[in-house]
């Protein structure tokens, strides 16, 4: 028989392996300490900040986007606080610019690609004190790494939690049959069940020049859109979530009216929002909500919608006007003040919550820059929120939230950025805007 060991050796042999799991650089979660970086204060003008984008190949309009987002932010700064950026393209392979980024630099922003993300997330060791990925590739992150993207996971988190919120508790999924459609029904699922939502159906729906099999060849995508609707509707549950881009979405969302019942609610992805399609035809989104960034919400009257837009044979003026009789919505003159609205709705939520709020450009800051691309919105107001995450880095946690251009965010306690979006809410008659707020 071997000798057991006394308790004092016990307890050493303890204390080693937690001294040994802590000095780890892995993907475990530091429970003691409630701020998961090693920045100790705001960045200044003596702070390097190493931002790595893909700035040529596929994503190049993507990340100029980001990149202008970020520039206009720090440009706004006084220039004792104005950290160095420097700006560093990974689209001719990750390990140069790895080199590149890793030295000298105090925080590193970026990469953004989820292959990139995860290579950077298992070489932590040589990386600065503080990264800000752009993508989300796992639920937890390293010490010291936050992952912050506009990820389908997200969206399903968002809308899950809301429609949760909302008294709901069964669900039914609609969805395309596509990879990105999947992404979001995934996402959704997951934090549904994981508030213990039921799921009563899941129906996909064919988009053009999909493959289909053999007993669909005789259908018309058109047909067996109608029947994924149907089978939505033969057992819909408490509400529907509806995954399409926004004309598609608003079709669905005719047709679940058109074959059930106009009081089931409708829950629609992000990606089925347009600003230029904001107040066009409110009819078609009755009793539907839909999350949004409060930089693309229109503070006037919505902007000019084509015929190949709206995919209608409306003229485009005629869409124009009939939307901005539409507007419920009183024009202003200037942009909303989210941050009065977003302070106003937190606190009577009952939640209290530090908000670092600072001036954070709105859709008439980015629209004035030059080569604004529009088709690119979210990118810019992303590269806007990426470098308020930077300069606020030392101070995220899940009880210190950040207004920013997406929306609220924070960390959760796996370094993972979150969002409270602002809602826009359909019916027959009206739009109303719910500002981003801490629950």
């Amino acid at each position: 028989m071997k000798p057991m060991l006394s308790p004092i050796k016990l307890l050493l042999a303890a204390t080693m392996v937690i001294t040994t799991l802590s000095a780890c650089g892995g993907r475990g979660v530091r429970t003691d300490a409630p701020l998961r970086t090693a920045a100790t204060s705001a960045p200044d003008a003596s702070t390097r900040i190493a931002v790595m984008l893909p700035m040529s190949g596929k994503h190049g309009q993507v990340s100029a986007a980001i990149r202008s987002g970020m520039e206009l932010v720090n440009s706004r700064r006084p220039p004792s606080q104005r950290p160095m950026l420097e700006f560093i393209n990974s689209g001719n392979g990750l390990s140069d610019a790895l080199l590149s980024t890793t030295t000298g630099a105090d925080i590193m922003v970026g990469p953004l690609s989820r292959k990139n993300v995860d290579q950077v997330m298992r070489e932590t060791t040589s990386l600065p004190r503080t990264v800000i990925a752009l993508n989300q590739v796992s639920d937890t992150s390293p010490y010291g790494v936050f992952q912050f993207g506009l990820s389908p996971d997200e969206d399903g988190r968002q809308i899950a939690s809301k429609a949760f919120a909302d008294g709901y508790r069964t669900a039914s999924i609609l969805y395309p049959e596509t990879t990105w459609g999947s992404r979001y029904r995934a996402g959704f699922s997951k934090h549904w069940e994981r508030l213990g939502g039921v799921t009563a159906t899941i129906a996909a729906y064919p988009l053009p020049g999909e493959t289909v099999t053999d007993s669909q060849e005789k259908k018309t995508n058109r047909e067996r859109l109608t029947d994924a609707v149907k089978s939505v509707l033969e057992n819909s549950g408490d509400f529907v979530y509806v995954v399409g881009k926004p004309a598609k979405a608003r079709d669905l969302r005719t047709f679940l009216l058109y074959y059930g019942n106009f009081d089931l609610p409708v829950y629609i992805s992000a990606r089925g929002y347009d600003r230029r399609l904001f107040a066009h035809n409110m009819a078609d989104l009755r009793n539907a909500w839909m999350p949004a960034m409060p930089i693309n919400i229109p503070d006037e009257r919505p902007e000019p919608v084509s015929a190949t837009q709206s995919e209608t044979d409306t003229p485009g003026q005629d869409a124009e006007t009939a939307a901005i009789e539409a507007l419920a919505i009183q024009p202003q003159s200037n942009e909303p003040d989210w941050a009065q609205l977003t302070a106003t709705a937190s606190q009577s939520s009952g939640y209290h919550s530090d908000i670092i709020s600072s001036a954070v450009p709105g859709w008439n800051d980015i629209a004035s820059m030059p080569g604004f691309d529009a088709n690119y919105a979210a990118y810019y107001a992303m590269g806007i929120d990426a470098m308020l995450l930077a300069l606020n880095s030392s101070q995220l946690s899940p009880d210190r939230t950040i207004r920013g251009s997406t929306g609220l965010l924070f960390s959760d306690e796996d370094g993972i950025i979150r969002r409270h979006p602002a809602w826009i809410y359909y019916d027959s008659e009206q739009i109303k805007v719910l500002p981003p707020a801490v629950h």
